[in-house]
């Protein structure tokens, strides 16, 4: 469901991004076809060497992910269990203020499991949720005032792009900062937590806010030459 949203998002973003430009939005269309096409053939491909194992994938999509499907489980996993998550947060006694930095994180195992240190059975399936046990209530405050910031930023940048050769990589790079911050976030806090993601995400926003200077350097190079 990620990907399929994020593909839709991103078709319609570079095609406004290609701006009035004919033979740019060409391209675009023709990006986007050569990708159907190859993921059509993926897809044929599996259903003809693994049409079990392919069938059985689909069966489950389709019975947990449709909504007429008596064993849906889309609006349980969207809404209901994340903001139930969420609610039972604030039923720890230092919901204002938080247990600390790293209370609900993923490395916690491993201190349990190595060093024997005792389990602070704290912590929620919730992004925000966790975000209240470790921080409180103000930490969850400034972390929407965070992400909304840079997200706002990022958008900025790659707006100020639009029409040129980088503005699918910084519109790219804005949508997932976005992703990141909030829909992710909401769901669960173990993305942000993973190194190599949280990493990628503040090199992503140096490689962006640079793009931005792209087209100035070129102006300048070429009124030179």
């Amino acid at each position: 469901m990620w990907n399929s949203c994020i593909a839709v998002i991103l078709t319609a973003a570079f095609l406004w991004g290609a701006g009035l430009r004919h033979e740019q939005a060409v391209r675009v269309v023709r990006v986007v076809q050569r990708a159907a096409i190859f993921a059509g053939i993926g897809i044929i491909l599996l259903l003809t060497i693994f049409p079990d194992q392919f069938s059985s994938r689909l069966a489950i999509y389709s019975e947990t992910l449709m909504p007429d499907s008596p064993a849906s489980e889309l609006v349980n996993r969207t809404q209901t269990y994340p903001l139930q998550q969420l609610g039972h947060a604030f039923t720890f006694p230092r919901w204002p203020y938080g247990y600390g930095t790293g209370t609900c994180t993923l490395g916690g195992q491993y201190l349990v499991r190595i060093l024997g240190v005792a389990p602070t059975n704290v912590g929620v399936e919730s992004g925000f949720g966790n975000i209240v046990v470790e921080l409180g209530i103000i930490g969850l405050i400034l972390w929407i005032v965070l992400g909304f910031s840079i997200s706002v930023s990022a958008w900025t940048a790659a707006k100020g792009l639009r029409g040129t050769p980088w503005f699918p990589l910084a519109f790219a790079i804005f949508l997932f900062v976005f992703i990141l911050f909030f829909p992710m976030t909401y769901g669960s806090f173990s993305a942000y937590q993973d190194f190599v993601i949280n990493s990628n995400l503040w090199l992503m926003l140096g490689i962006l806010y640079r793009l931005r200077n792209f087209p100035k350097v070129i102006q300048i190079a070429q009124g030179g030459s």
